[in-house]
């Protein structure tokens, strides 16, 4: 996963540079960004429970946990991207979303094992992709993302507690579409949806606020 990472990345900076300094100007652009915001999940999976403790704890092994009425989180991400100012297209680089919500639920086992969820985390890594710009205020793109949805807590059977966790991953496409205002520092609103597989096909829509600094490169 990492040499693919390192070839994209490597892809993608020649792209830019082809673009940018073929003709020895300034024409080329990084944007970095941060925003916060809600996730909506349509349809979040049920995860399986594991636990590698002793064997009273063995009854969790397969338990399967109820999330699907978590539908809203809370969370933020980082993100780059790069083009020329003599074109329309950008490639959205490498970023991440992390985005959580609380998630009070206890399960009761055999055996006497009551489990209990604190929280529910949900993640996105985002891959390098395409997209377009129309002036400076609206952009659309679109790139390959993988997702992942964690719970942790803690179980006991009256004597022993341990620690347990669940979770469930997979990939799928992120769209991003992005209104501004700004020249150098830009504040954004911002909608991205996702169309994943995640022990199914789910979907998530994620919006609010977004400040971006695209300085230019040089020579």
């Amino acid at each position: 996963m990492h040499a693919l990472s390192r070839t994209l990345l490597a892809v993608a900076l020649a792209l830019v540079s082809e673009n940018a300094f073929a003709r020895g100007d300034k024409n080329g652009w990084f944007q970095f960004s941060v925003d916060g915001g809600a996730t909506w999940l349509a349809r979040a999976p049920s995860l399986d429970l594991g636990s590698d403790s002793g064997t009273s704890f063995n009854v969790l092994r397969g338990a399967t946990i109820p999330v699907r009425d978590v539908s809203w989180l809370g969370g933020g991400s980082l993100d780059i991207r790069a083009g020329s100012k003599r074109e329309s297209w950008f490639l959205p680089l490498f970023g991440a979303r992390l985005a959580g919500a609380d998630f009070h639920v206890q399960i009761a086992s055999g055996q006497n094992v009551t489990t209990t969820l604190d929280q529910l985390m949900y993640s996105e890594m985002f891959l390098p992709g395409i997209g377009w710009r129309f002036g400076d205020t609206l952009s659309l793109s679109a790139r390959p993302v993988y997702v992942r949805l964690d719970t942790s807590g803690s179980a006991t059977d009256g004597h022993v507690t341990t620690d347990v966790s669940a979770g469930t991953d997979g990939f799928g496409v992120l769209g991003d579409v992005q209104l501004c205002v700004g020249d150098v520092f830009h504040a954004c609103a911002f909608a991205a949806p996702t169309v994943m597989w995640m022990s199914g096909p789910d979907f998530a829509l994620t919006f609010g606020v977004r400040f971006t600094l695209s300085p230019s490169l040089t020579p």
